[in-house]
């Protein structure tokens, strides 16, 4: 069960992290590709069966980063490292992307095992094409870099992986590195953000991992701000998006534009009803920017949000504050 629930998540993840598109047209490299010599922040690059993928020919809607998540229930916090990428032209579109997950993991540079989805024991690795899924049968990732005070990884991987499903199909992945990619959700001296939601405390890092971060995606200007809490038995997560990195008031009640912005509160309860509140459906408030550090990516600010769930109940936001919250460029 819990192998089952560790893929679930990486495909969400995917899907969460690739929602922009590329418009440039494909650029491969299919001679003798490999990991340049001093690879820039973010990039990423590997060998697919012959074929080089640079991140860096993909400048628009692709992603790069990792995540920490704690599954509860005993169970040690897994990794998620996530590299995307598209391709865009006037008749067609293409998603790529690569997951590498880590059941449990050490905050220092080692070496993993890639084995198949049936050990729960070993890091896992996907690669898809669109449709088609492949899923690794053996390879290795090897972490060389684990920073937890700018909250940066870094490795080198390889691993074989089959089709998921259909006829008989396997690629090899080799040669595959990743250089400094943020670790943009559940990394370490992260920042908080913490509220009164109709009463009842919201604090984000109220366990570990925190969960609690902001990102913006390569060729845009967009932050996104998240925010979740369990404490409580049921999963609430908050999220803000503005437009631009800038202190100031935005106003909470309608389209984005340069003084407004984006909110949204939900609940998800395995045991009462599910609740949502968002701008998009009626919800208003403020979100005040006060300070943004622009050299250590660190951000600081309050909100308030109000607004009538699908239940026809009243929520009320309160006394928000984001504290020293760190953002990245995923």
């Amino acid at each position: 069960m819990y192998r089952s629930k560790f893929v679930t998540v990486l495909a969400a993840i995917a899907l969460f992290m690739g929602c922009s598109k590329n418009t440039n047209p494909v650029s491969t490299d299919t001679g003798n590709g490999g990991i340049p010599a001093n690879p820039t922040e973010g990039e990423f690059g590997f060998n697919a069966s012959g074929s080089w993928v640079d991140r860096n020919n993909y400048p628009l809607g692709s992603t790069a980063a990792a995540s920490i998540y704690g599954f509860g229930q005993g169970l040690p916090p897994s990794m998620i490292i996530n590299l995307t990428y598209f391709t865009a032209s006037i008749s067609d579109f293409h998603s790529y992307y690569i997951l590498l997950g880590l059941p449990s993991f050490s905050a220092t540079p080692r070496t993993y095992t890639i084995g198949n989805s049936n050990d729960p024991t070993a890091a896992s690795a996907t690669y898809s094409q669109d449709s088609l899924e492949y899923q690794s049968t053996v390879g290795s990732l090897t972490i060389t870099k684990f920073d937890t005070i700018n909250n940066l990884i870094s490795g080198t991987f390889t691993f074989t992986a089959t089709l998921k499903s259909g006829p008989s199909k396997s690629i090899q992945i080799s040669t595959g590195y990743f250089n400094d990619i943020p670790i943009y959700v559940g990394s370490y001296g992260q920042g908080s953000i913490t509220a009164s939601i109709s009463g009842v405390f919201f604090n984000s890092s109220s366990q570990q991992p925190q969960k609690a971060s902001a990102f913006i995606t390569r060729g845009s200007t967009q932050l996104n701000i998240i925010a979740a809490d369990n404490t409580t038995g049921d999963s609430r997560q908050l999220s803000f998006t503005i437009l631009s990195l800038k202190p100031g008031l935005y106003v909470l009640n309608g389209p984005l534009g340069a003084s407004a912005a984006s909110a949204s509160y939900s609940v998800y309860s395995l045991t009462g009803p599910n609740i949502s509140i968002s701008t998009e459906s009626g919800a208003t408030g403020q979100l005040i920017i006060s300070s943004v550090d622009t050299i250590h990516h660190r951000l600081t600010g309050s909100f308030h949000v109000s607004g009538t769930d699908t239940q026809g109940d009243d929520i009320q936001i309160t006394s928000g504050q984001i504290y020293n919250i760190q953002w990245f460029d995923v």
